[in-house]
């Protein structure tokens, strides 16, 4: 065999792409990235890892989560440049705070036992691209309670502990399990007048506190 033929054999061998070796340093440095991150953030990654900079992993994981959730639809093909893309991110994040922050009419029943003689909750959500909303909601309002969507999911999603009562071997022993805190009832917005009625009323209300 003589060197050209050396030479055309290792050509025909597969070639590891600079994202598989970025790919496979990164796992060996334990850095943590987003499995479809493309190669420049990771080889930006691997070098501050190497030089010892802070990694700035909030910043891509927030742009991941937009990309993967984007209302905005990229421009098609390769011609997208970094400034289409900042600015399709920007109106995506834009998009997903208007929908997060939109409120909704709800009555709020709280299932929970142990907060039976409450009359409601202040409740915290956040997350990177919307920020931190907190908000007092009400148990039982009736006319409903406005809370943004955000929270809402939230709420749907909350479980307590509640306790009953089985038989095993012949013994009765307490059992607990999981079940929905609340029950939500979705009501219609407001009309106008109704909106002017609250008003009037919360305004006599203050009246007579003062």
């Amino acid at each position: 065999m003589n060197d050209n033929d050396i030479e055309e054999t290792q050509d025909d061998l597969p070639q590891e792409s600079e994202l598989e070796s970025l790919q496979g340093r990164a796992k060996l440095m334990g850095i943590k990235h987003h499995p479809n991150m493309g190669v420049d953030k990771l080889r930006k990654l691997v070098t501050a890892k190497l030089e010892g900079e802070a990694l700035d992993s909030d910043e891509d994981e927030d742009e991941e989560e937009l990309e993967a959730a984007d209302p905005v639809p990229a421009t098609k093909g390769r011609g997208e440049t970094a400034r289409q893309k900042k600015d399709r991110l920007d109106q995506s994040r834009a998009i997903l705070i208007k929908k997060s922050k939109a409120l909704v009419r709800i009555r709020l029943t709280c299932m929970n036992p142990a907060k039976t003689d409450w009359h409601g909750e202040i409740y915290t959500v956040q997350n990177r691209s919307v920020g931190t909303i907190r908000k007092f909601v009400p148990f039982n309002a009736e006319n409903g309670w406005h809370v943004p969507q955000m929270m809402l999911d939230f709420l749907k999603e909350k479980k307590c502990q509640v306790f009953h009562t089985v038989t095993r071997n012949g013994v009765k022993v307490r059992q607990g399990k999981l079940v929905p805190e609340f029950a939500i009832e979705i009501l219609p917005p407001l009309t106008q007048k109704e909106l002017d009625q609250i008003a009037t009323r919360q305004a006599a209300q203050g009246e007579m506190e003062d």
